[in-house]
Parts: structure tokens; C-alpha cells; sequence
């Protein structure tokens, strides 16, 4: 018999936990026999039980860069990364997943035995499920976690307003990408042979398209081959993970931890079918635990985890605010026995009630400060203090504190206000940028968080008054209306040559709707809305939370508030309806309207893809930029993969397959263009 073929699976990992080494084996039982773990370049030397893993030759690794604040991406960068190693192998098969992903085989006790019976296609898509523990379940155990995982339900489940996910087993030496759900790029001599299937073994819809298959219940079919997430053996478990997955100083309470832990407390699926392997995915573990580098990396690991879990449920508000957050649930009926529950710190607002206030039907003393005796000063009972100060004590100051405390080089300063916070930096006397901060970071409370923009800023030389938002309130706070007033008022922005604002969705708005605090000033905006206020909109949909404010707040009207304005460079992608609609609202010889096609709502994102966003930025602070500089800018964009697909779909959506079919060829001819011009630069 000859040496099974390759099955090559790549994933990424911030931090292995002592759940990998089940992972290798549950894989290894089922004709993996190659691994390959891109690691955060995050980490501080090797991560010792990568680091034995590798030494006794069961994984590669190599480094790449995550970036926290683009979490959503990193599966993306690191699938790209894959691809590249999958076209240097061959042949055999190659599969892509996230390091809490399981492959699920029904019938079939390998890949490559499913494959065969498959007669060899070139791809094979499978859906992705969620799979929970013991949802009353609070405490960590480190180790194994798939005995645990027997209930489940579609991802599209635990987050509605989510796309489908799929994950795929692609034939090796036929595709030169992919992302992290299936490939791209098929060489066009090869499509209508090209042979793609379903998890059930069934012919993948067409057009083949992610569009496509969103609306299309047949691609997530899932009968023979489907790829399990497990997310939650215990509530400590995903915390655990998730604090691993990001770098101390990043962490905060992830608000897509909530939906998880919502949809674990409900009714679920009671399934096996990650058990069929489960005395060979025990047989591989046994195996790599008798090496005795891989036991001593994995037996520091487990101990690694209790520490922390045993340290960071005390301190940590990652944890204490889920936690907090499940001790509200279950007060009103949520899943768990009271002598389950692990302490936890009550809220802000519970840790300062009065003892004869009635306690809520299902409370646990244990974790209710209320019963302790009053204390006078009300500081000292919030419950991040201790730690707030603790970790200032220990980390170095974010970078623009450096710059203004009382022994920095920079005049300036800080206002702290209760939704928001100002922060001034004072360095160039001619030129002032102004920027708002967007939804995606607003529940980031570490002590390291930047301003939007803010390194660019800095490197340029310009001053900054950055304003920091900490919900997701379009700025539709009085408070920080009057400041900002008050600012104008001052002079503050007359004493600047030049006032520049910036932001991007909801700090777009912002950047708008502020502008006539500075007549004059020059205003950036990617994919901006103009007001959320539903008698002016009504069409708009989106973003609740920024909806149900009050929008007969001053500045809410972001169409009418840049009058005064010299200029407004306004991006957007004219294909995605509902930010074209607020654009069509926009009026004025001032404004500049710059389309950045098949970006969606994320122009920003879109252009620091393709290295645009830092030119661009600059070509508007020197009043350079005229639509005809724009767009040969954007010209760049056409090295961008988010380009090339967006085009092929576009053209499939229209009718126009001849016209997709000649895209990827098109895209790679271009792309060896750039390479040989940098090489010759170079």
C-alpha cells in the first residue's frame, strides 16, 4: 500500500491553549498528516508548547502580524498565507480552519477515503455549526474539550444578522488562493471541468459565488463533511480564549461574546457526530503526551490556565463583565444552579444599593457586594478601580499620555467626560486634526487605546484633538456637545491655520455634523451617514443602538452642518444603497464626492488595504486632492484580492460570466507587473 496523500490544514493561533493538542489528534485520527500554525508575532519568543510541537516535527510554524483592532481580519491574512503554502504541495489535499474548528466526517473515517469516494473534486465547501458544552457549566477545565461539546445549532443561529460561514477541503496545486470559507482564483482553463461540492457531496449552486450560496440553502448542506466550532465548553473557557486572542493591553469585553452566550442558554440540537472518532482522536493524544517536552509544554500550560483563570475572574473586567452579565441572566431565570455559579463581582449599580433594597429573584450572595457594609467613599466600591490602578502602575503610558503628562514635550490635555473623552496634543501651531472615533472600538477600555488615526497624526507632526467615544451614540451626547461648544466658543479652533476632521461611519458623521464649529475647515469622511434621525431618514435601517438616541440634539443634521465648511471630501461606494442614500442628501459647491467602488461600508478599511489611506489622508491636509488625483490614486486598488472578487462577483450578479472569467487572469497578470517594478526598484 503506498503512503497516503497529503492532507495539509493550516490555521492561526494568538496563543495555543492546552485545547490544541486535541485538536492535532482529533485531526490526526482522520488522515491529517501535516500542520502548519502561523503564529502571532505578538507573542514573546516561542510559545513553549508550540514550540515542543514543532521541535518533535508534528506542526510548522511561522510567524504573521495581527492586528487587535482588525480581529475580524486575521482569519482572512492567515488564510492567504495558507494559500501559498498549499500551491507547494501536491498532491494531496489542503484545508483551512480556526483553531476552535473541528472537521466533522459523518461516514467516511479520513479525508482522503471521503475523497476518493468523491472521485477527487477540486473542492469541497462544508457549513459551519456551533457546538456548546454544558451551558450551566461556569468553571475551566484545561485540556480536552470535544467529550464535552454534544449540543448544537447553525452558526448563522448564534449571530443572525451574520453571514453563513463554510470552510473547504481544496485540491492542491489547482487553486493559487483562497479565503478562510473556499478558494479563489481557479485558473479559467480549468472551470468548466472544475468539479466543486457541497457537505454532502452534492454539486456546489451557481453562479459560485459567497452571494450566491447566502441565499442558497443547498450550499449548506452538510450530510457527509461539516466543521464544528467550540466555542464554550465552559464560560471560563471562552473567556480564557478570548483574552488569549488578544494582547493584554487590547483586551476588552467583546459585545460578540453575547450572542454566544445567549444561543448556549436556549434549546439546541443534541448531537455525536464528533464522537465517532473518538477512540483514535484519543490514541493520536496519548501519543504526542508520551513525548516528554510535548507533556512537560502541555502540563505548564494547564497550570498556566488555572493561574490565570483563578487571577483574571478576581480582576480582569473581561471577565467580570460577562460574568456580571450572566449573573443578571440567570437572576431572571437564565441557565445554572446557584451552587454552580462561580463569585463574581456585582455591577457598578448593584455594588452601591441599599441594604434594605429588595435583591433580584435569583441573585447569588456570594457574588452580591450589596450584602458587605456600606462604604462611604463611592470610588472605592467601583469595581475596576483596584485593578485600573494596578495595571497603570505596571504598563507603560499609551503613547499620547507620554506626550502631555507633566513631564511630556507637548502642551495639551485630557477631559474625561462620562460617555467620552477629549485629548489634545499641541504640536504643529498651523495645522489641527481633528478625529472621531468609529463603532469599532468603543468597548475598548484598555489602558493602551489610541485615537482614531492617531500614529499617522503624530507622524506628520500635526496637532491633534482627538475625541474618543465609549458607546455607540453617534456622538448624541450633551455633555460632549456643550465641551465641544464651549471649545468653539474659546477660539480653541482659531488658533490653528488650518482644522481638519476626520472619521470613518459613525465618526464620519461626527466629522460633519462638527464642522461648523470651525468654519472653514476641511472634512474626510469614509462612508459617513448624515443623521440617524428617522423623520429625516426613515429608509435607514441600521445601527439601532445610534438610532434610538436623541436626535433633537444640536448637530444632528450632518447634511446641513457643513456649510461652512471650504472643503468636504465625502468616500463611498455608490454600489452599496444605503450609504449612497445619505450621500444623495449631501448639497454644496464644497463637496467633493469620491466613489471607491465595491468597498461596501468599510471605504476606510478598503483603502489601508490597498496602502491608499495615508496618501490619501495627506493629499487632503495639503489641499492636493482633486477628483482627477483621486482616482489615479485608486488606481492602486487593482493589486487589492478584495478588488478582484468583488469585481467576478459583480460581474456574475450582472449577467456577465465571459467578463468574471477574464478577471483572475487579468488580476495576476497585473500582479506580476508590480512585483517585477518593485523588484527592479529594489
Amino acid at each position: 500500500m503506498g503512503k497516503p496523500l497529503t492532507v495539509l490544514l493550516t490555521t492561526w493561533l494568538n496563543h495555543p491553549t492546552s485545547a490544541f493538542p486535541e485538536w492535532v489528534a482529533h485531526h490526526r485520527a482522520l488522515g491529517v498528516n501535516r500542520f502548519h500554525v502561523f503564529l502571532s508575532d505578538t507573542l514573546d519568543g516561542a510559545q513553549p508548547l508550540a514550540a515542543a510541537l514543532e521541535a518533535s516535527g508534528v506542526i510548522g510554524t511561522s510567524q504573521i502580524t495581527f492586528d487587535a483592532a482588525e480581529s475580524a481580519q486575521q482569519a482572512r491574512n492567515a488564510a492567504i498565507r495558507a494559500a501559498e503554502l498549499e500551491t507547494e504541495v501536491s498532491p494531496g489535499w489542503g484545508l483551512f480552519l480556526g483553531p476552535d474548528e473541528y472537521l466533522g466526517l459523518a461516514t467516511h473515517g479520513t479525508v482522503q477515503d471521503l475523497m476518493a469516494d468523491l472521485n477527487s473534486p477540486q473542492a469541497m465547501t462544508m457549513p459551519v455549526w456551533t457546538y456548546f458544552g454544558d451551558t450551566r457549566e461556569r468553571s475551566h477545565s484545561p485540556g480536552p474539550v470535544l467529550e464535552k461539546a454534544v449540543r448544537c445549532c447553525p452558526s448563522s443561529r448564534v449571530d443572525p444578522g451574520a453571514r453563513k460561514e463554510w470552510r473547504s477541503i481544496v485540491k492542491l496545486g489547482v487553486w493559487p488562493s483562497r479565503v478562510p470559507d473556499f478558494p479563489t482564483g481557479a485558473p479559467m482553463n480549468d472551470l468548466k471541468r472544475l468539479r466543486w461540492l457541497n457537505g454532502a457531496g452534492k454539486p456546489m449552486p451557481k453562479p459560485r459565488a459567497d452571494r450566491t450560496w447566502q441565499h442558497n440553502e443547498a450550499a449548506s448542506e452538510g450530510g457527509l463533511a461539516c466543521v464544528a466550532r467550540v466555542p464554550i465548553p465552559s464560560v471560563e473557557t471562552l473567556l480564557l480564549r478570548e483574552a488569549y486572542a488578544m494582547p493584554p493591553k487590547a483586551q476588552a469585553m467583546p459585545e460578540d461574546l453575547f450572542p454566544v452566550l445567549e444561543v448556549a442558554g436556549q434549546d439546541l440540537m443534541f448531537d455525536q457526530s464528533l464522537h465517532t472518532s473518538g477512540a483514535a482522536r484519543a490514541e493520536h493524544l496519548a501519543v504526542l503526551l508520551e513525548d516528554p517536552a510535548i507533556r512537560q509544554a502541555y502540563d505548564d500550560q494547564c497550570e498556566e490556565e488555572k493561574k490565570r483563570v483563578k487571577v483574571q475572574t478576581r480582576k480582569h473586567g473581561l471577565w467580570k463583565a460577562v460574568l456580571a452579565r450572566l449573573e443578571g441572566a440567570d437572576g431572571a431565570g437564565g441557565p445554572g444552579p446557584a451552587e454552580g455559579r462561580m463569585a463574581s463581582p456585582a455591577p457598578e449599580k448593584t455594588a452601591t444599593r441599599r441594604e434594605d433594597a429588595p435583591r433580584p429573584a435569583g441573585s447569588d450572595p456570594a457574588g452580591d457586594r450589596a450584602t458587605q457594609p456600606a462604604r462611604a467613599d463611592a470610588i472605592k466600591v467601583h469595581p475596576r478601580v483596584p485593578d485600573e490602578f494596578a495595571r497603570v502602575t505596571t504598563d507603560p503610558p499609551p503613547p499620547w499620555f507620554a506626550e502631555i503628562y507633566p513631564g511630556g514635550d507637548r502642551q495639551g490635555f485630557l477631559t474625561r467626560l462620562e460617555h467620552h473623552a477629549l485629548v489634545s496634543i499641541e504640536r504643529d501651531p498651523g495645522t489641527l486634526v481633528v478625529t472621531f472615533d468609529n463603532i469599532s472600538n468603543v468597548n475598548d477600555i484598555s489602558y493602551g487605546r489610541e485615537p482614531w488615526a492617531y500614529r499617522f497624526v503624530r507622524s506628520n507632526g500635526y496637532s491633534h484633538l482627538a475625541v474618543i467615544a465609549r458607546r455607540k451614540d453617534w456622538y448624541r451626547d450633551p455633555q460632549l456637545i456643550q465641551q465641544l461648544r464651549k471649545l468653539g466658543d474659546d477660539g480653541f479652533f482659531d488658533r490653528f491655520k488650518k482644522v481638519v476632521m476626520a472619521g470613518t461611519s459613525m465618526g464620519g458623521f461626527a466629522a460633519m455634523a462638527f464642522a461648523s464649529l470651525a468654519p472653514g475647515c476641511i472634512v474626510l469622511a469614509y462612508s459617513p451617514q448624515t443623521t440617524l434621525d428617522s423623520e429625516l431618514v426613515p429608509w435607514e435601517e441600521r445601527f439601532g443602538m445610534g438610532r434610538e438616541r436623541n436626535w433633537s440634539l444640536p448637530y444632528s443634521d450632518a447634511a446641513f452642518e457643513i456649510q461652512d465648511a471650504r472643503r468636504v471630501h465625502v468616500i463611498y461606494d455608490p454600489f452599496f444603497e444605503p450609504d449612497r442614500r445619505h450621500i444623495e442628501r449631501l448639497e454644496g459647491d464644497n463637496v467633493m464626492l469620491l466613489k471607491s467602488w465595491f468597498s461596501g461600508h468599510f471605504s476606510a478599511v478598503y483603502m489601508r488595504r490597498a496602502n491608499l489611506i495615508k496618501p490619501l489622508f495627506q493629499m487632503v491636509i495639503d489641499e492636493t486632492l482633486t477628483e482627477e488625483s483621486y482616482y489615479a490614486l485608486l488606481r492602486g486598488r487593482r493589486s487589492l484580492a478584495w478588488y478582484r472578487k468583488a469585481l467576478e462577483e459583480r460581474a456574475i450578479e450582472t449577467g456577465h460570466h465571459s467578463l468574471a472569467e477574464r478577471v483572475g487572469p487579468a488580476f495576476r497578470r497585473h500582479r506580476r507587473k508590480v512585483r517585477k517594478a518593485q523588484q527592479a526598484e529594489a
